[in-house]
């Protein structure tokens, strides 16, 4: 079994947004995001703290709700069996319009590096009315 301390210094967070637009008004008041988490277990990974940096922000926004699930383990370069986890989180909706984003896990005192997004997180108003008749 390896450490967290190795699980740390050979990974990288990998994150993606899922759906990529959410709208703003009328919308619930958190969003869903979606990233891949490396760690030594699934209690290892919801162990650890998620924070969402949006548009260069130097003061994360924590994801909340946690949940992950084992993905197929694959085998890191020295033959070592790295164990990765598909995670979904909650974050506080952004504003309209598009937003880069990073990511990044905290565990044992130590953040990550941020992951940025592998596309924008972009927010839309809805349609206007249509017809209006007084």
């Amino acid at each position: 079994m390896k450490t967290d301390k190795c699980v740390w210094g050979v990974v990288l967070l990998v994150a993606w947004l899922a759906p990529s637009s959410v709208h703003a008004q009328g919308a619930p008041a958190v969003a869903t995001l979606t990233w891949t988490q490396p760690a030594a277990s699934r209690d290892n990974a919801l162990s650890y703290t998620y924070q969402l940096y949006p548009d260069a922000a130097t003061i994360g926004t924590p994801v909340t709700a946690v949940t992950c699930t084992a993905l197929q383990p694959t085998m890191d370069p020295t033959g070592q069996i790295l164990l990765t986890f598909a995670c979904t989180g909650r974050y506080a909706p952004l504003g309209v319009g598009s937003h880069a984003a990073t990511l990044s896990a905290t565990g044992n005192g130590a953040e990550s590096v941020k992951t940025p997004f592998s596309d924008p997180i972009v927010v839309t108003a809805p349609d206007a009315p249509r017809n209006p008749k007084g």
